[in-house]
Order: structure tokens, then C-alpha cells, then sequence
């Protein structure tokens, strides 16, 4: 799926209206020290959804199985922080000159919880099902952790399943929704190969 292709007609405009971020200017008072006055406080923070995230382990194979993606996000901050780049402002920088591969991760097979009505187990075996092609039983899936993330910004939280599954829960190719821009490529690897990439102090494309 990776190749160093290239993006074009590049335009930022100003974030009005979007279904997963939006920032607002938050001011209050407090006293956040003990035996200090209270202050004003101005932050800058955004509201986003919360999100799952499922390790998943095929027995059949002895592997984990991860999801690769095209993010945007992650190919605009390493556009950013190269050498060339580093103090220009995003309008004096050409996007178009850097290939796609800098913007792929590796991740869990994750999504947004973004369905009123519908659990937070429900959306994980969801994401599952779309992204990866497993359909695993609901209760086969279980809770490891929960964390905050965004906690400069938006303090979302991640909920963190772990699942076994096998070849006979396989019912599609997986690849995530074509309709909302998904492009998904599964991963798989074996412990020893995902102890390896854990110990790498680069950071992964």
C-alpha cells in the first residue's frame, strides 16, 4: 500500500464545524497551589471523543496483529520537523515535495466512540470487524486499561481491549470504511518481531 507518492493542491484553512475537534478558549478561576491567591486561568483546549483500541492475538499463527495507515496528521508534523523546515511557517513550507511514506503508522486496530447508544465494547469489536476483518464474539474481548490522552488539549480518554482470535472469526478482508477515507493495511507480526520494534529508539514511519 506504501508508496512515495505525493499530495497535491495543499490548502489549510481555519477548523469551523468538524464532527471530531473543536477548540475553545476555556477561562476560570482557581487556586491550584495550596496557600496561594486565586488566579485567573486562560487555556486553549478542544473537545474530541474518546476513543478504543484492541491488541489482537491470532493463535492460529502465534502472531499480533497491528493496522498501517496513511495519517495526515502524523505526515504534517514530520513535513514540519524536517531539518530544512524547522522555523518557517506552514505557508512557506511545500507539502507537496515529500512523499506520503512519512505520514504511515503503525497502531493498534483503534477507532472513535462516535455512536450515541452504542457501548464502548460494542465500538471496539466494531473497529475490529471494519478495519481488520475479525468478527469476535463480544465477550471475547477484554478490557485491559483505560488512559487519558490529549492531556495537553483535550484529555479524551482510550479504553485498551486485548482479544485471542483465530482464522475461523475471519468474514472479510478488513481495510476500514472506503467512504470515509480509510486505507487500511493489517499487520501481522510475531512477538519477537514486535519486541524488536518496541526496543527501536527511532520512531516508527
Amino acid at each position: 500500500m506504501e508508496d512515495d507518492t505525493f499530495i497535491k493542491n495543499v490548502e489549510f484553512e481555519p477548523l469551523n464545524n468538524s464532527k471530531y475537534l473543536t477548540p475553545i478558549r476555556m477561562i476560570f478561576e482557581a487556586r491550584l497551589k495550596k496557600n496561594d491567591k486565586v488566579r485567573k486561568i486562560i487555556w486553549d483546549v478542544a473537545t474530541e471523543h474518546d476513543s478504543v483500541a484492541t491488541l489482537l492475538y491470532n493463535k492460529d499463527h502465534d502472531t499480533l496483529l497491528f493496522v498501517k495507515q496513511f495519517r495526515a496528521s502524523v505526515f504534517f508534523g514530520a513535513v514540519k520537523r524536517q531539518k530544512e523546515n524547522l522555523g518557517k511557517t506552514i505557508e512557506n513550507i511545500d507539502f507537496t515535495k515529500y512523499p506520503t511514506s512519512l505520514g504511515y503508522s503503525l497502531e493498534l486496530c483503534a477507532g472513535l466512540i462516535d455512536k450515541p447508544g452504542v457501548s464502548v465494547l460494542k465500538h471496539a469489536h466494531e473497529e475490529i470487524l471494519e478495519e481488520c476483518g475479525y468478527d469476535v464474539p463480544l465477550e471475547e474481548i477484554k478490557l485491559l486499561k483505560r488512559f487519558i490522552t490529549g492531556i495537553g488539549f483535550s484529555g479524551a480518554q482510550q479504553h485498551i481491549f486485548y482479544a485471542i482470535v483465530d482464522d475461523s472469526m475471519i468474514v472479510h478482508e478488513g481495510g476500514g470504511i472506503e467512504e470515509d477515507g480509510e486505507n487500511i493495511e493489517t499487520i501481522s507480526m510475531t512477538i519477537n518481531e514486535t519486541k524488536f520494534i518496541l526496543k527501536l529508539k527511532k520512531i516508527l514511519k
